[in-house]
């Protein structure tokens, strides 16, 4: 099986966001976050090309994700 790896990457991002349930908003309530993204594009076969990703954000907790698209 003909595995290649075509492209590695990496994304830095940072956002200021805030969620409420209660119909009111307060922008002292909002919370910042950072994160940084892997990208790595994988060709699997010769053809079929997947994106599988790993990241770590921190904003109210840490949290580390996983994607493969």
């Amino acid at each position: 099986l003909p595995l290649g790896l075509q492209r590695i990457s990496a994304t830095v991002y940072c956002d200021w966001g805030y969620a409420w349930n209660n119909g009111e908003f307060n922008i002292f309530r909002s919370k910042p976050a950072i994160g940084a993204t892997l990208h790595f594009d994988i060709t699997l076969g010769y053809r079929l090309i997947q994106r599988f990703s790993i990241g770590y954000a921190y904003g109210d907790m840490h949290q580390i994700y996983f994607g493969f698209l």
